[in-house]
């Protein structure tokens, strides 16, 4: 490695500063094309919420495809004006009237040096922010190995078209993997939320269930309490046909005793009637208002009010937890009349 100043003159180094301009422009436009290319894949593929496996890897080797095909192209057009260059000064020192017999030899292994590509880059840097700072290395020393320049010349753009190929690759390869990482994460986390879900659903119908059940023992209960009130209706019933029966042979006495002559003795008969009758009318009055109080007042009949009130705003609650997990009622009323 030759370091030191450069034997290129100011007016070389300008070209070159100018050439490493036009390169960066191209290098811009390589990466914009890119760019594009992934933002068309979002704004025109990526419209679901969720994808498959399979569906990522289409959408991620046509992305390969196009970006491999834009990056060719872009690369061999970026040789083909270096070769155009080269051919300008080839040109130029073969035209009739070049000064001198001078010839050019090319070291083509040597574009690949570390240090003079640092070199290069360190130039480039300082003229991109308008120094005009020399070359500090020497592109070129020594005659090359004795190769045939044709075939020196396409082996290292085959080398070079090789290199950057595996460049992009591996950087794809890394985006692609990182890409393929955050999916399986938006998996593992849908996953977890229909797990979730399912959970709460389960949740759902086990309630539902335990209405259903205790709904059930309501309606027994309420079953038993109904009996009980019908039995004591049924007594109710009895004591009051009784009580009409009564007044009813009351009635047939008076009509008997106004139709016959009323002697002592009748008269007698009659009063005692009518004061049995009478005495008749207020015990039935008086059992039907007992009875009454009894079936009111009775601890079991309270204690069926007290659990049927109870079991209703059981059921009301059950009911307003099973609307607020969003499942319809209409279900269990359905269920319940069948």
């Amino acid at each position: 490695m030759a370091f030191g100043s450069s034997d290129l003159a100011e007016s070389g180094q300008q070209h070159v500063r100018e050439y490493l301009a036009f390169l960066r422009r191209k290098r811009e436009a390589i990466v914009s094309e890119v760019a594009a290319e992934f933002k068309e894949l979002k704004e025109t593929r990526l419209l679901d919420e969720t994808y498959t496996i399979d569906e990522v890897g289409t959408l991620l080797d046509g992305l390969l495809d196009a970006v491999r095909a834009s990056l060719r192209r872009e690369l061999v057009e970026v040789s083909h004006s270096a070769a155009l260059l080269l051919v300008q000064v080839l040109e130029q020192l073969d035209a009739p009237g070049a000064p001198g017999t001078a010839s050019i030899d090319l070291d083509i292994p040597r574009t690949e040096d570390g240090d003079l590509l640092r070199a290069m880059a360190t130039f480039e840097n300082d003229a991109a922010s308008g120094g005009r700072a020399a070359l500090a290395v020497r592109a070129h020393v020594g005659k090359p190995i004795a190769r045939a320049l044709p075939t020196i010349g396409g082996t290292a753009r085959d080398l070079d078209s090789a290199k950057e190929s595996a460049a992009v690759s591996a950087e794809r390869a890394m985006k692609l993997q990182a890409q393929l990482t955050a999916v399986l994460k938006d998996k593992s986390a849908l996953g977890e939320q229909l797990e979730a879900e399912r959970r709460k659903r389960e949740d759902a119908d086990a309630k539902l269930a335990e209405a259903r059940a205790k709904a059930g023992g309501s309606a027994t209960a309420h079953g038993g309490a109904a009996a009980m009130a019908d039995e004591m209706r049924s007594k109710l019933l009895a004591a009051t046909k009784e009580r009409d029966s009564a007044r009813a042979e009351l009635a047939a006495l008076r009509e008997k005793g106004t139709a016959v002559a009323a002697g002592p003795a009748i008269t007698a008969e009659l009063e005692r009637a009518r004061q049995e009758a009478s005495e008749l009318a207020a015990k039935l009055h008086a059992s039907e208002a007992a009875l009454n109080g009894r079936l009111e007042t009775s601890a079991p009949f309270k204690n069926v009010r007290t659990m049927l009130a109870k079991k209703n705003a059981l059921v009301k609650t059950l009911r307003d937890q099973l609307e607020a997990a969003g499942i319809s009622t209409g279900d269990i009323d359905a269920a319940a009349e069948d």
